[in-house]
């Protein structure tokens, strides 16, 4: 029987990174050819663990996730048809809902690929924007990076980074997310 994208993406011993490598591999990560399949997490499964449908689903894959961190890739920041966009711009203070999302699926991932309640943004920090905007092609993939810093129940703090696909950072700060009553992070 083969398992969904998220069930073979999930089915890995906990505590343990899972990392994906890009291009070029660095000497410390597992060339791709040595990939399992289970590591693979694209859009759909995604899609399947993130508060949101259709367009409005940001992320197109995972690099790299963990107990306590993930970091995502995307392409869509580049779309004109970006729900986001205003005005034919993708404004850089949008890239705040690409780390939400990152935290939501980490979230998801974490719960062994199931998807959370929604939370709520109760509060951004130290937000930081080297850049006017995110839908310049020299930005290539978009690195959406989120580190979960604490969680209790009823809330979680999440910092995050996006970068470009040389590295340069465009994005940083911290949420603070606030959970549905009764739900233990």
């Amino acid at each position: 029987m083969r398992r969904s994208g998220v069930e073979r993406a999930v089915g890995q011993r906990p505590g343990i990174n899972h990392s994906i490598p890009d291009h070029p591999i660095p000497d410390h990560r597992i060339p791709d050819h040595c990939i399992p399949d289970h590591w693979a997490i694209g859009r759909d499964p995604i899609a399947a663990l993130v508060p949101h449908s259709g367009r409005m689903v940001l992320l197109d894959g995972v690099r790299s996730w963990g107990d306590n961190f993930i970091t995502c890739w995307t392409r869509s920041h580049l779309n004109p048809e970006n729900p986001l966009r205003c005005a034919g711009r993708l404004a850089a203070t949008c890239g705040v809902e690409y780390a939400l999302q990152a935290a939501a699926l980490h979230g998801g991932l974490a719960a062994g690929g199931v998807a959370q309640p929604a939370g709520y943004l109760a509060a951004l920090r130290d937000v930081s924007l080297h850049a006017d905007r995110l839908d310049d092609a020299t930005i290539g993939d978009l690195q959406v990076s989120a580190r979960m810093e604490h969680h209790e129940t009823g809330g979680l703090i999440y910092a995050f980074e996006l970068h470009t696909e040389a590295g340069e950072l465009l994005l940083s700060g911290r949420a603070i997310i606030s959970l549905p009553h009764g739900h233990v992070a």
